[in-house]
């Protein structure tokens, strides 16, 4: 039997082993590797994980009709067992077809619009399409049979879960992401009618190519279900930070929190503000996820001093490689820091291999493992009075190709939320609860042109108490029933009366590492407004342009308290206070009510009943506060 569970407790999804809950800090390599799985049980950590893109194309598991090739699993497998006795695994699983069926079966392959040439490749074009039923069927039997063999094998007893994985990178992306797929025969098939070509594209084959993910996600996660009491992990519900996201298939996330089939939702956090001081948010929902029972965790695969190449990507940051020891400690420390606020777990990612073998860092991964495991003897609350609201199932309702409107959200609304000094919390809109919602104060629309008449209504029924709503370009602009009067949705969802102008120039921003100047179409007008209607207050920018500072005015002026008034990352809950400095110097952390506040690493004392306290820290240092009442000490 599985020691393995996921439970709620205090509203919050937890991971239990035998009954007894524990720190979820996994370690992940690319295989078993015999140096850095005992290290990383020496240090505490007894649940792992392996595998990726190049050990499936490798070592394929289906090898011809009704032919099995289990070998390379037994060998890594087996080795885990005598590295790590007391250990469990979760091992990821490709489901991606082989070769061999792809070229038996043509018709099941991805098209593309572009007429890009199919090649092979980890994250090329030649592949199947999800929409492929032959595939799922028949992959699904290939991987049932390892799924058994894995039951019956001596290992089998050491396995907690399987990561289910497809797509590029095993995350669920759509092959060929940038070649606007899918228009191969089997989307046509599933669709009922040619696909159209891109600029024509419409919501209903916008939610066909979408939900063919989910349902291909669904049904290899019941087959794990099926054959065993492992927990299923899965890559999937990415924020939707780069407009090529659009064709990734991550736009249904709150189609896919509603499966039953998955227990643990995995993300990498944002590839965009990685360096030292900057935020690293989640690409993720973490409200959304505890409220649909799921456990989050962060893949923290930032590059230390060790690894093999420094690979900035766009924007910078992608997946950036710490340029000293003291960097990588304190990118260390905020992964934990983000991770340990929300109430989330996490993976400490070896990507490049070794990446870890350096004491500094061993010590200070010995150091969150143990600070973790203090954290979930407290009840660790989140304590925010901000919430983001993002609709990404509404992207399906555009007419035109790209929404750029998501992109800009979550590029600069975040980056400037995570330096204003205080907490926000991350909803998708089809988990809106009025009742729920009453305890923040500021709500921001950041992706909500679509929504659905349910979440229409709630948030009118926020409006009142005070409270603050900030809206973006488009809120309320498109009808789901297909009734086209965008000023007049977006006015009645914000209560400012606007009228539409053919066109409008976007001001260029700059805060979340994004350089943008366009014509947006159509355009709105008043081009900004701020109108307070005494029971509540509508505020209207096109564009996510706050500042850090501009925040923090919002927050006093919604009497939100504000825990740093310096544009440093911060994040925060109940029990844990992370701060990652942006800039050297003093740093000052105003608290709402007196507690007893600690260093959680070095187990330093800075007060035992205060509410302000001052500390320096060079740029890019973290400081984890670990924060008690003395009914908890």
């Amino acid at each position: 039997m599985n020691p393995y569970s996921i439970r709620q407790i205090n509203g919050v999804p937890a991971l239990f082993k035998d009954g007894v809950r524990i720190n979820p800090i996994l370690f992940w390599s690319s295989d078993v590797d015999r140096t850095d799985f005992p290290a990383f049980r020496k240090i505490g950590i007894t649940l792992f994980t392996c595998f990726r893109s190049s050990s499936y194309y490798d070592h394929p598991y289906w090898v011809g009709e009704n032919e099995y090739d289990f070998s390379y699993y037994d060998e890594q497998l087996t080795r885990f067992m005598d590295l790590v006795p007391d250990g469990y695994i979760i091992p990821r699983i490709f489901v991606a077809a082989p070769y061999w069926w792809l070229e038996k079966h043509p018709e099941e392959l991805v098209g593309y619009a572009d007429g890009v040439k199919l090649e092979r490749g980890i994250s090329a074009t030649f592949h199947e399409s999800f929409a492929s039923e032959r595939w799922k069927r028949e992959q699904g039997e290939a991987f049932r049979q390892l799924m058994r063999h894995f039951r019956s094998a001596p290992y089998g007893s050491r396995i907690a879960g399987i990561q289910v994985a497809g797509g590029p990178c095993g995350e669920w992306h759509y092959w060929g992401g940038d070649h606007d797929p899918d228009c191969g025969p089997a989307m046509a098939k599933r669709l009922g009618r040619p696909v159209p070509p891109p600029e024509l594209r419409d919501p209903e084959y916008r939610q066909c190519f979408y939900s063919s993910t989910i349902e291909a996600i669904d049904r290899f996660c019941r087959i794990v279900r099926e054959e065993s009491d492992w927990l299923t992990v899965v890559f999937y519900g990415y924020l939707i930070e780069n407009s090529g996201q659009m064709n990734s298939a991550h736009v249904p996330a709150e189609e896919f929190m509603r499966l039953k089939s998955v227990d643990i939702a995995v993300a990498p956090h944002t590839y965009l503000r990685r360096e030292g001081g900057r935020d690293a948010y989640f690409r993720a929902y973490p409200a959304s996820l505890a409220l649909h029972g799921k456990l989050f965790l962060d893949e923290s695969d930032d590059r230390t001093t060790l690894g093999k190449r420094k690979y900035v990507g766009y924007g910078g940051g992608c997946r950036i490689m710490a340029e000293t020891r003291e960097e990588a400690v304190g990118m260390l420390c905020r992964e934990f820091g983000n991770a340990g606020t929300h109430g989330v777990g996490q993976w400490f990612m070896d990507i490049d291999g070794g990446m870890f073998r350096d004491p500094l860092y061993m010590e200070t991964i010995s150091k969150l493992v143990r600070a973790g495991e203090q954290l979930i003897e407290l009840p660790n609350r989140r304590v925010s009075e901000i919430a983001v609201i993002a609709d990404p199932g509404g992207n399906c309702w555009y007419t035109r190709r790209q929404n750029p409107a998501p992109v800009w959200s979550f590029r600069n609304t975040i980056a400037s939320l995570m330096k204003c000094g205080a907490p926000f919390d991350l909803f998708c809109a089809d988990d809106l609860d009025a009742e729920r919602m009453k305890r923040y104060k500021l709500i921001i629309a950041a992706d909500c042109a679509a929504l659905s008449g349910a979440a229409r209504e709630t948030l009118r029924k926020l409006r009142c108490d005070g409270r603050t709503f900030l809206w973006h370009y488009g809120a309320g602009s498109v009808s789901r029933s297909g009734k086209n009067d965008p000023a007049g949705g977006m006015s009645d969802l914000t209560g400012i009366r606007f009228t539409l102008t053919p066109s409008q120039r976007l001001p260029r921003v700059t805060e979340g590492c994004w350089d943008m100047d366009a014509v947006q179409s159509p355009g709105f007008l008043p081009e900004s407004a701020d109108i307070d209607f005494g029971s509540w207050r509508s505020v209207y920018r096109p564009l996510p342009d706050f500042t850090p500072a501009e925040f923090r005015k919002l927050c006093r002026e919604n009497r939100i308290h504000v825990y740093s008034e310096t544009d440093d990352v911060l994040s925060v809950s109940e029990n844990l206070l992370m701060l990652h400095a942006s800039s050297d110097g003093m740093k000052k952390i105003t608290l709402p009510k007196n507690a007893r506040v600690e260093d959680l690493l070095t187990g330093r004392i800075l007060g035992e009943s205060i509410s302000e306290c001052s500390f320096p820290l060079r740029k890019g240092d973290t400081a984890l506060l670990k924060l008690t009442s003395r009914y908890e000490v």
